[in-house]
Order: C-alpha cells, then structure tokens, then sequence
C-alpha cells in the first residue's frame, strides 16, 4: 500500500526497523508518502497505556530513505469521510478531514485529538493545510484550521463559494447541546500559502 500524510509535531523522532530513534525532524505541514502502517497499536510512552494515547507506528519516506514515526504526529485523509468539492470557474477546490493513526474507534469517547482539514485548489496546484488566524472571534492554541470530529463537537461544510480573492466556507457545527454556523475565510499569501480565518460564529443554540 502506498498514500500520504502531513507531518505536523516540533522534534518527531525518526524511527528504526529495531524502533530505536536514529534522528528527528521538525516539519510542520510537510506532506510525505507512506508505505506501511502497524496493525497493532502501541502505547505513545510506556506509562501511557489508555485508549487516547495508543497509536500505530507508520513507515515514511523521506527522500531516497525510509524511516518510522508514530502515528500521532502523521494526519491522512480516512477512507470513510469523502472529500467536499466543488468547481467554481476553472478551479476546483477540494477539503477533507485528516486523522492521526490513533485507536480510537468511539468518538463519543473524549480524547484530546486534531482534525486539520486538508485544502487542495487545481488552479494553483496547492495541497496542504490551512494555518489558522485568530482573532477575536476565535483563537486556538493549534496552528491549522480544524474540521472537528469528536466527542465535543461535529463539523460538517454546507457551502462554499467565493468573495474578490477569498474562499469562503459555511461550517454547522454540531454539540451535544449546541448548534452553530460557522463562518471562515481562506485567502492565499504569496509567502505563506494559504490561510483561514473565522469571521462569524452564530450560535443557534
């Protein structure tokens, strides 16, 4: 099998076929293919046994040579969840939900996990993240705009379309007992790539 996944953690250690650390690397967002994935789930730390900490080890490329990380610090597309997309003009825009390698099956289960959501646009070739802005409305210690799936909240994309040179996403986020629409904003910075900021949150209940 081979797919890709983004690398998002400062100082992951690189992985033998023994699991002894031979290097590390600090890559935010950086997109790398993956040729193998553990059945079993492993504890991230020996002391860490509990369902929110058990993880798969994932085998990656890195140039012309492999190494093993684990599955905490690596995010994928999962097969369940299909893509949002849409063609406005020329372009195609695409987003989905991405997933660590983590055990967790439930989410009704609480776990302090990250659902980045992956952007891609055919007008420009871009595939990555979406590194989040805050503002007023809405901050997070986390660097990328989530698509939340856990036991605190569901997100779901009712819409997108365009605004001059941003793109604009309509989120309904979904509690236990909340509802709210969402609102973000996604412009492209020559430097940075692409960004994403909340401009309305209603809260419906």
């Amino acid at each position: 099998m081979e797919t890709e996944g983004f690398i998002i953690g400062d100082q992951v250690a690189l992985l033998n076929d023994s699991l002894q650390a031979t290097d590390t690397i600090s890559a935010e967002g950086k997109l790398v293919k993956i040729s193998g994935i553990s059945e079993q789930f492993y504890p991230l730390t020996e002391n860490d046994t509990g369902i929110c900490n058990k993880y798969s080890y994932v085998r990656i490329q890195l140039q012309d040579e492999q190494a093993i990380i684990n599955g905490k610090y690596i995010y994928s597309a999962t097969s369940e969840e299909a893509p949002k997309e849409i063609q406005i003009e020329k372009d195609q825009y695409s987003f989905v939900r991405l997933e660590n390698y983590n055990a967790l099956s439930d989410t009704s289960v609480s776990c302090d996990m990250h659902t980045p959501l992956l952007f891609t646009n055919s007008g420009d070739n871009y595939k990555g993240l979406l590194k989040l802005v805050n503002n007023d409305i809405y901050q997070s210690e986390y660097p990328y705009l989530e698509l939340m799936a856990n036991a605190i909240a569901h997100d779901v994309i009712t819409e997108i379309n365009t605004k001059g040179n941003q793109i604009i996403l309509y989120i309904r986020r979904t509690g236990k007992q909340s509802l709210a629409n969402i609102v973000v904003a996604i412009k492209k910075d020559a430097l940075n790539g692409y960004s994403a900021e909340v401009k309305s949150i209603e809260n419906i209940r």
